[in-house]
C-alpha cells in the first residue's frame, strides 16, 4: 500500500511538472515576434485625363484585427509607381500566419476636400465616395502572409486604380467612383519573392499610334472577344488583365511585385482620334515573337525576366 501511494505522488509531481513546461512553452509561443511592414504602390493607370488619385488610409487589419494608425496617411498613390512604394505600417506583431488583409480608407471629407478623390488635368477632384462617409474596407486578394519570430517580413499592396475606379458618363465633379467591387483591386505581395517583368518595345514602322499600352495577363487567361468588351462593372477593355503600364517614349514597360508564374504580355495602340484627353483603342500589336508572347518565370529560378520585342504588324479589334 506505501509502495503505491509513494508511486501515485510521483505520479503527481510528473504530471504537475508537465504542465508548467506546458504553459512555459505556450506563452513562449505567445510571446513570440515578427517585425511587418506594410506599403502600398500602383499600377500605372493609362489614362491620360487623370492626373493624380489620392486615398486616405486610417489603418488596416490582420486576420480581423485592426491596426489603427497614429496619424490619417494621404496620399497620391500614382506617385508610387513602377517600383516606387510609399511604406504605410511598420510594427512587431505577434509571429504567425496570417490569412487575410485589409486596407480601411477613409470617405467623406478631409481638409475640406473629398477624402479620397481623382483629380483630373483640368483641376476638378472627383470623390471617390460619392454619398458614402465614415470608413470603407479593402479586403485584398492575398496568399497566406508568413511572419517569422525575430526576423522582418515586407508586404506591398498594388492598388489598381486602372481596376478601382468605375467610370461614370456624368459630368462635372462625380465622373470617377469607386468600382462596387472594393475586394478585387488591391493585391498582397510578397516583396522578398515577388518579381520584375521588364520589357522594351522597338516600333520601327510607327504602327503602334500616339500610345502604345503593354498589359500583362496570367499565361491562358487572355480572351479576346472578353477583354476588348466594355461590359465590366467599371466600363474600361481589358479588365482582367493582373498589371499594365504605357510604354514610355524610349519604348520602356514593367510590371513590378509580381508573383513567379507564366504571363501573356499584350500590346494594344491607341490613338487621339479627337484631340482631346481620351485616347481611343487602335488595335493589337502583332510583335516579332510569333503567336501569344508568353514569359515564363520560374518559381525556382532566381532574378527578374527582361525581353525585347520589335513591332511587326497590327491586328484590328
Amino acid at each position: 500500500m506505501k509502495l503505491n501511494s509513494i508511486f501515485g505522488q510521483l505520479l503527481v509531481v510528473l504530471f504537475i511538472f508537465a504542465l508548467i513546461a506546458c504553459n512555459k512553452e505556450d506563452n513562449s509561443s505567445e510571446n513570440a515576434k515578427g517585425e511587418v511592414e506594410i506599403s502600398i504602390t500602383d499600377a500605372p493607370v493609362d489614362d491620360p485625363g487623370i492626373k493624380s488619385t489620392v486615398i486616405t488610409v486610417t489603418g488596416l487589419e490582420l486576420d480581423g484585427t485592426r491596426f489603427n494608425f497614429d496619424n490619417e496617411v494621404q496620399l497620391d498613390i500614382m506617385a508610387y509607381q513602377r517600383g516606387n512604394t510609399k511604406i504605410l505600417f511598420t510594427e512587431e506583431i505577434q509571429a504567425a500566419s496570417y490569412s487575410s488583409l485589409a486596407l480601411i480608407l477613409k470617405a467623406g471629407e478631409k481638409n475640406g476636400h473629398p477624402a479620397c478623390f481623382v483629380e483630373t488635368k483640368d483641376g476638378v477632384k472627383h470623390d471617390l465616395f460619392t454619398g458614402i462617409g465614415g470608413e470603407v474596407k479593402f479586403n485584398t486578394s492575398t496568399k497566406t502572409i508568413k511572419v517569422m519570430e525575430g526576423s522582418k517580413t515586407s508586404i506591398v499592396l498594388d492598388f489598381n486604380v486602372r481596376n478601382a475606379i468605375r467610370y461614370s458618363t456624368n459630368t462635372g465633379s462625380d465622373k470617377y467612383n469607386f468600382n462596387a467591387d472594393f475586394d478585387s483591386i488591391i493585391r498582397a505581395e510578397n516583396t522578398s519573392t515577388s518579381k520584375v517583368i521588364s520589357g522594351k518595345v522597338a516600333d520601327p514602322l510607327s504602327l503602334g499610334g500616339s500610345r502604345i499600352v503593354a498589359y500583362l495577363y496570367v499565361k491562358g487567361e487572355f480572351n479576346k472577344q472578353v477583354e476588348t468588351s466594355v461590359s465590366g462593372s467599371n466600363g474600361i477593355m481589358f479588365e482582367n488583365a493582373l498589371s499594365s503600364d504605357a510604354v514610355d517614349a524610349s519604348g520602356n514597360f514593367s510590371f513590378h511585385f509580381i508573383p513567379s508564374q507564366k504571363y501573356e504580355i499584350v500590346l494594344v495602340g491607341y490613338e487621339n482620334i479627337d484631340s482631346d484627353s481620351e485616347y481611343e483603342v487602335k488595335g493589337f500589336l502583332t510583335t516579332n515573337i510569333l503567336g501569344s508572347l508568353g514569359i515564363e518565370i520560374d518559381a525556382l529560378a532566381s532574378g527578374n525576366v527582361n525581353t525585347n520585342l520589335t513591332i511587326t504588324g497590327f491586328l484590328g479589334i
